[in-house]
């Protein structure tokens, strides 16, 4: 029998952007396995933890804060940032006003870590065409161009919340991304060690 490398770990990630952008929905929708509509917005923070079982040998829980995109709740966010290993931040491709916020929320998420993985995704692509979608793109193109060189926009998706597929995608990469950065800062630190103990 295989021996885990490490029996229980968590990692801690983003969801960020404007409200009512599919950030909750998109959530309940992973963990309940199809489709849950969320009407209620977010009041201030949220969160949920799903568990990844035997990912790379080991048992991992994704622990995932959800921020309220609305402004009188934004004063709150930097405090919750702390330990995150990767973000998600949200657009609405039927809002054009959504991408125009990106840079705030993806300096939001960069408060501790100013290379944190980031996936940019699109939500709601069920109810716009692909003429559309090609233009939000565009858009999108133009944003990240405008960003700090430090920025570390790994992907950009476009979803529908409809899909379970889609939703379990862009999780798949998010997950993917927290348990990566995680190691390459372990492995920083313990490089970081190495050389204070060959300098003494």
């Amino acid at each position: 029998m295989t021996q885990k490398k490490n029996p229980h770990l968590i990692y801690k990630i983003i969801l960020a952007g404007d409200g009512n952008c599919g950030k909750t929905t998109l959530l309940r929708s992973k963990l309940a396995k199809q489709f849950v509509p969320v009407e209620k917005i977010t009041i201030g923070i949220d969160f949920d933890c799903y568990k990844i079982i035997n990912y790379q040998e080991e048992d991992v829980d994704l622990l995932a804060y959800d921020l309220g995109g609305q402004k009188h709740f934004q004063f709150i966010h930097s405090a919750f940032i702390s330990g995150a290993k990767a973000a998600i931040v949200f657009y609405d491709l039927t809002r054009a006003s959504t991408v125009e916020n990106l840079p705030h929320w993806i300096n939001l998420v960069q408060t501790e870590y100013p290379s944190i993985p980031i996936v940019l995704a699109g939500s709601k692509r069920d109810l716009v065409d692909r003429e559309t979608m090609d233009e939000f793109n565009q858009k999108i193109q133009e944003v990240i161009q405008q960003l700090p060189p430090h920025t570390n926009i790994v992907d950009h998706v476009m979803y529908s919340a409809y899909s379970l597929g889609e939703c379990n995608q862009v999780f798949a990469e998010i997950q993917n991304l927290a348990v990566s950065w995680k190691n390459q800062m372990i492995a920083s630190k313990s490089n970081a060690i190495d050389t204070q103990q060959t300098s003494i």
